[in-house]
């Protein structure tokens, strides 16, 4: 997370997806055309990891990718801001706020599968 939209952000995020998944060749990643997604150091790294990139078909069209924008601020509003006072954080307190909710939600999906598991096994 950082406080602007640089091509250099767009590049350690897929430096990063790729440590976390190395196996990501063929991978489709969708974008609008921000300058960040057109510059060519982008387009080199995704062509590094053998990533293909889809972008909507005319600049401007936000329907393209107006199912992505919607889950992100529906997520927004149901787990930041209708829960906590955010307009009050540092970027670093917001950074951490997201990661310990991020943390809480994969901790209810693990007790929920360990819960099916025992289950499967009544």
């Amino acid at each position: 997370m950082e406080t602007n939209m640089k091509a250099t952000l767009c590049e350690h995020t897929l430096d990063n997806a790729y440590l976390a998944h190395p196996d990501l060749r063929g991978a489709i990643v969708h974008s609008d055309r921000g300058r960040q997604y057109t510059s060519e150091t982008y387009r080199q790294a995704l062509s590094k990891y053998g990533i293909i990139q889809s972008m909507n078909s005319d600049g401007g069209r936000c329907h393209d990718n107006a199912r992505c924008e919607s889950m992100w601020a529906r997520m927004k509003s149901e787990l930041l801001y209708d829960r906590y006072n955010t307009e009050s954080l540092t970027t670093d307190e917001l950074r951490v706020l997201i990661l310990e909710i991020f943390h809480q939600l994969l901790e209810q999906q693990e007790d929920l599968l360990c819960q099916r598991w025992a289950s499967s096994y009544d």
